[in-house]
C-alpha cells in the first residue's frame, strides 16, 4: 500500500473518530506560566542575570504542562526548582517587576505542591473512567515519566495503559486514548487516531489555541477531516499579551544544550538548522553550500527513492538517513576509497587545501583572502569553504587556478586539479551506488516499517548501520555549531 493510499485510508477511518481538545481552567498554573513569560521576555531584552531564573521557571512549566502527576510528586523534582528559585529570588531588589514576578509564580507553584492532586489529572483520570479497563490508555510527551504515572493510577485504583508518543503505534485499538498536553506535542497519536474511538488531548487554554483548516490531518492531498470538538475552559487566565504556551520550546532549549557543549566561535563553527526527529531525538544539519543529507521520498504510486537534499529542503514528514557511526559524507569518502581507489589522490588534496588554509591565515583571514583570490582573477572566492573537510574543489578551473596562485602552488595547479576531480566523480560514483543498496535495503521490507513507526534501524554491507527517521519540525533559525556534532542525532534531554 502507498503512503498517499494509507493516508486516505485513514481519512476515511477518522470519520468514525472523535478528537476532543478538553482545556483545563489553569487556577495557579497561570501565575507560573505568566512568571516565565515576563522574565523570558525581559532576559531576551539583554537582562542575562535573568536566565537562571527563566531556566528554572521553564522546567517547572513544562513538566506541569505534560504530566496527570501531583505537583509534589517526587518524579517532578518541582520541590528542588521551588527552592532554587527561592534562593535567587532573595538576591533580587523587592519592588521591582521581576521580584513581583518571580514571587507570584512561586506562589502558583507552593498552591500546587500543596494540592493532592493536579489540574489536568483530575480531568485525565475522570475521561479513563468513562472506559472499560482494557479499551483505556494515557499517553504523554515524556517517557520518563510513564512508569510512575502507570504506578499513579494503581494507586488510585484507575489502571490503564500508560505510554509515550512515540509508542502510541504499538497499541491496541482502544475506547479511548488520553494525550497529556498539547496536540502539537503528540504526532503519533494524531496519526494512529483511526485507531481509537476517541482521542482526548487535555490541557490548559491558550489564547493562540489553532485547529488545522481540514480538521485533524490539515488539507494535505485535498482531504479533510472533522474538526477537533473543543470542551472545557475558555480562558486563559492570564494577561492577554502573555504567551501562554510554546510546545518547541523544550525541543529547542535541548538542541542548543546539546550543541553547547560542542560550542565554536572559531573556523569550525558551521552554520546549521535543527531538526526534531520521531523517537525523542534530534539533529543539527548543515546549511552551507555544498552540505547535503540523504532523504527517503514516498511517492504516490508507493516506491520509495533516496535522494541527495539540502537541510533547508527539508520539511516536517520527511524521512532523513543517517550513519550510526558518523557523517554520511564520511561514509562516500570510505566508500570511494575502498571501491575506486580514490585514497592515492588525496594526499594532492590535503596539500592544496593546507597551502590555502596557511596563506589564509597569513593575510589575516578568510574575508582578506576572498578579496585576494578576486584581485588575482576568481569570478566567486570562498575560502572558508574550499578549507572545508567536506569540500573538494571549487565548480570553476578560473576560480581554482586564482586559488592555487594565492596560496603559491600554480606550478601544481593542473596535477592538482586532476586529482581533485578525480576524487568529485569518484564520490559521486559512491554515492549512486550507495543510494542504490540503501534503496534496496528499505523497499525490501516494503517501507511499512518506516512508515508505521516513523523510525528504521537498518544495515546495509558495506555500508554498516544506519537509521532513518522521520523529521517532526525543523526549526527555522540557523545556529553556528561545531563541526563535529553535524549529522550526529542525539537523544533529547528531558527538562
Amino acid at each position: 500500500m502507498s503512503a498517499f493510499a494509507a493516508v486516505s485510508g485513514l481519512y476515511e477511518n477518522c470519520r468514525w473518530s472523535s478528537v476532543y481538545l478538553v482545556n483545563v481552567e489553569p487556577g495557579p498554573f497561570s501565575k507560573v506560566a505568566s512568571a516565565h513569560s515576563v522574565l523570558r521576555k525581559l532576559t531576551a531584552e539583554g537582562d542575562d542575570d535573568l536566565a537562571g531564573l527563566v531556566e528554572l521557571l521553564r522546567r517547572a512549566r513544562y513538566r506541569l504542562l505534560v504530566n496527570i502527576l501531583p505537583a509534589g510528586h517526587p518524579a517532578l523534582e518541582l520541590v528542588p526548582l521551588l527552592e532554587e528559585m527561592t534562593k535567587r529570588c532573595d538576591e533580587l531588589d523587592p519592588g521591582t517587576r521581576v521580584h513581583a514576578s518571580i514571587t507570584a509564580g512561586m506562589s502558583g507553584l507552593r498552591e500546587l505542591l500543596a494540592s493532592e492532586v493536579s489540574l489536568l489529572g483530575s480531568a485525565a483520570i475522570e475521561i479513563l473512567e468513562t472506559e472499560a479497563e482494557r479499551s483505556r490508555a494515557l499517553a504523554l510527551s515524556q517517557r520518563r515519566y510513564v512508569v510512575p504515572t502507570h504506578e499513579y493510577l494503581l494507586s488510585l485504583g484507575v489502571p490503564a495503559q500508560v505510554t509515550s508518543d512515540v509508542q502510541i503505534g504499538g497499541l491496541k485499538p482502544l475506547g479511548s486514548l488520553v494525550c497529556v498536553g498539547p496536540h502539537q506535542l503528540f504526532p503519533q497519536a494524531t496519526w494512529n487516531a483511526a485507531r481509537s474511538e476517541t482521542v482526548c488531548f487535555v490541557t490548559f487554554p491558550s489564547k493562540d489555541t489553532t485547529t488545522p483548516i481540514g480538521g485533524l490531518f490539515g488539507e494535505a492531498g485535498g482531504l479533510r477531516t472533522p474538526r477537533f470538538i473543543v470542551s472545557g475552559a475558555t480562558e486563559s487566565g492570564f494577561e492577554a499579551d502573555i504567551e501562554f504556551v510554546r510546545v518547541n520550546e523544550q525541543f529547542l532549549s535541548s538542541g542548543l544544550s546539546e550543541a553547547s557543549r560542542f560550542a565554536s566561535s572559531g573556523d569550525d563553527a558551521v552554520e546549521a538548522s535543527l531538526m526534531l526527529l520521531e523517537g525523542g531525538f534530534a539533529v543539527w544539519a548543515s546549511t552551507g553550500d555544498g552540505s547535503w543529507m540523504w532523504t527517503a521520498d514516498f511517492s504516490e504510486s508507493g516506491g520509495l527513492e533516496i535522494v541527495a537534499a539540502k537541510a533547508t529542503q527539508v520539511d516536517a514528514d520527511s524521512f532523513v538517513i543517517f550513519r550510526d557511526a558518523g557523517a554520511a559524507s564520511e561514509l562516500v569518502r570510505a566508500y570511494a576509497d575502498a571501491h575506486f581507489g580514490t585514497g592515492k589522490y588525496r594526499q594532492s588534496q590535503e596539500n592544496w587545501k593546507s597551502a590555502l588554509s596557511s596563506a589564509t591565515e597569513r593575510i589575516g583571514g578568510f574575508n582578506r583572502a576572498n578579496d585576494a583570490m578576486r584581485s588575482l582573477g576568481a569570478i566567486s572566492a570562498n575560502a572558508r569553504g574550499w578549507t572545508r573537510d567536506f569540500a573538494i574543489r571549487p565548480n570553476r578551473r578560473q576560480d581554482f587556478d586564482a586559488a592555487c596562485r594565492f596560496a603559491g602552488t600554480e606550478s601544481e595547479s593542473a596535477e592538482t586539479w586532476t586529482a581533485l576531480s578525480r576524487i568529485r566523480s569518484d564520490h559521486q560514483r559512491a554515492g549512486q551506488r550507495i543510494r542504490k543498496q540503501l534503496e534496496e535495503a528499505l523497499v525490501g521490507g516494503g517501507g511499512q516499517e518506516l512508515e508505521s513507526n516513523g523510525y528504521q534501524k537498518i544495515e546495509v554491507e558495506g555500508l554498516g548501520s544506519l537509521s532513518v527517521y522521520r523529521v517532526l519540525h525543523r526549526y527555522p533559525e540557523t545556529k553556528m555549531i561545531d563541526h563535529r556534532q553535524i549529522d550526529m542525532p542525539f537523544t533529547l534531554t528531558e527538562p
